[in-house]
């Protein structure tokens, strides 16, 4: 293992994707690179000498960041945590899923040297309390936080439209084709037509897709198996969006207001910035 101290002097974070805006607090001592050594697996024949396969595990770089003087608002913040009221306004009491780390967005920002400081952004990563949280004469917290980059990925957005009484067949479930925040532009509206006999229809204009439902004498009548076959059928909305029916999809569906697609991000590669102050 290989490992190299930073002379980091503030850390900010934020939802994973976004801004890292939060003010984490200043470093004691620093922050921590580590590097593991990549290591080799044989898989072995017992009738060759020679292994069949060498498989090389991937290498694992993490942070070690000793935080001073961390406000607990904001710790609270970053782990889903909750500060007690007064007079127990000093503790911090965090969920079971924190040991297993959250997701963020990262910022390291350098102290400055010659007029010149460093920022480190993490777009994706996963960051996780080590040891005990203690807190200092100020009501701030001392912690350590152990933080993993994850690789770089784009991310699809996504909506789920349910009836007012939600079935195990009643969802149709939407995702767009392409990865990244483009996604979020996509819009599914459910139309009820109204009176009469009208038949299943989908129309698309630029990003948003309109579902015109079935209905016989007035009654809806399309099921949330045929939205998403008329949807996935679609010559337009196929290149949006791919829709899938919840379970058997045979409950019939009810109109829905227009409503965005969610959740489409890229996240990209670590960036280091040269800031001349």
């Amino acid at each position: 293992m290989s490992e190299f101290i930073l002379a980091v002097d503030k850390v900010y974070f934020g939802d994973a994707g976004g801004t890292p805006n939060n003010d984490l607090g200043k470093t004691k001592g620093g922050v921590i690179f580590r590097q593991t050594r990549p290591t080799e697996v044989e898989i072995d024949n017992d009738q060759d000498v020679e292994p069949e396969m060498i498989i090389s595990t991937k290498l694992r770089r993490e942070m070690e960041i000793n935080l001073a003087d961390c406000a607990l608002a904001n710790l609270e913040l970053l782990f889903n945590g909750t500060v007690g009221e007064a007079p127990d306004d000093n503790i911090l009491t965090l969920p079971d899923e924190v040991s297993e780390g959250v997701t963020k967005s990262l910022k390291l920002v350098t102290k400055t040297l010659n007029g010149v400081k460093y920022e480190i952004e993490l777009s994706r990563a996963r960051i996780r309390p080590e040891g005990e949280i203690n807190v200092n004469n100020d009501g701030n917290a001392v912690v350590r936080l152990m933080v993993v980059s994850l690789a770089s990925e784009s991310v699809k957005a996504k909506l789920t439209l349910d009836n007012a009484a939600p079935g195990s067949n009643s969802a149709v479930h939407f995702t767009a084709v392409d990865a990244g925040p483009d996604g979020n532009e996509i819009t599914v509206t459910f139309v009820n037509p109204g009176a009469g006999d009208n038949a299943l229809d989908v129309t698309v204009s630029d990003t948003d897709i309109t579902v015109s439902l079935e209905t016989d004498d007035g009654e809806l009548v399309s099921t949330a198996l045929e939205v998403a076959a008329a949807v996935n059928a679609d010559d337009d909305a196929k290149l949006l969006v791919t829709a899938m029916a919840a379970g058997n999809g045979s409950t019939v569906v009810e109109a829905h207001a227009e409503t965005a697609l969610a959740g489409g991000a890229t996240f990209a590669a670590p960036k280091l910035t040269k800031v001349t102050v």
